[in-house]
């Protein structure tokens, strides 16, 4: 029930971003003498302002679900021996989450969905990039953003705090657009909001990247 008057805001915002579409390709047939395709390429020149407008709208809706009985970390034996492993309890776990979601601003639903994806609750987990932890760090990154050495990504909670903490600060980079941040803690801010036309690059890794992050956070909040 908690859910119905986001799931509603979003279907308004969408049908207000496709009539909107269709008054943008009226109007630019109207204020100059095009054929189709050039009035499509009009349309499109004036569609930048209002999407970043209607991105906006839709990720503040996602922002303003409520989690008050958030839970992220999964259940089971294998996930519960994993966090003892490391001195801690799945509700801990949440507990870490939800206390960096508060101190940044994000979302606790986003940065679960950041761990589902980079490394699948396994705080113990090294990339080959050299990439640590629960959020998938890098040391450089850990370093000049939150003051850590590579041994602290380990700890669960220093790990999630400074993972969040660099999130919030790419959705600023990425004017609050949630699956652009997520592109650029993929690829880093500079091949994805520090361009011209901020956009998620033709990286195969980092589309697919964004995708699943879509998805998961979509299903999240289903």
């Amino acid at each position: 029930m908690k859910l119905c008057k986001p799931r509603a805001s979003v279907f308004s915002t969408t049908c207000l971003f496709f009539v909107t579409i269709f008054v943008l390709f009226v109007n630019a047939q109207e204020s100059v003498d095009c054929s189709a395709q050039q009035c499509v390429v009009i349309m499109l020149n004036r569609l930048p302002s209002f999407t970043q407008k209607l991105v906006g709208e839709v990720q503040q809706t996602l922002a303003a679900t409520s989690s008050a009985e958030f839970s992220c970390a999964p259940a089971g034996p294998f996930f519960t021996k994993r966090f003892q492993d490391s001195g801690v309890t799945g509700s801990q776990v949440d507990a870490f989450i939800k206390k960096a979601a508060g101190k940044y601003g994000v979302n606790p639903n986003v940065i679960c969905t950041i761990i589902k994806i980079e490394s699948n609750f396994n705080p113990e987990a090294v990339s080959k990039t050299g990439a640590v932890g629960l959020m998938q760090i890098m040391p450089s990154t850990a370093a000049s953003e939150c003051g850590l050495n590579r041994e602290d990504l380990f700890n669960i909670q220093k790990n999630v705090d400074c993972g969040s903490r660099y999130y919030a600060k790419l959705l600023k980079l990425c004017k609050n657009d949630l699956v652009l941040a997520a592109a650029a803690y993929n690829a880093g801010p500079g091949k994805v909001c520090l361009v011209k036309t901020p956009s998620v690059p033709n990286i195969p890794e980092t589309r697919n990247y964004a995708k699943n992050f879509r998805r998961e956070l979509y299903s999240r909040l289903a």
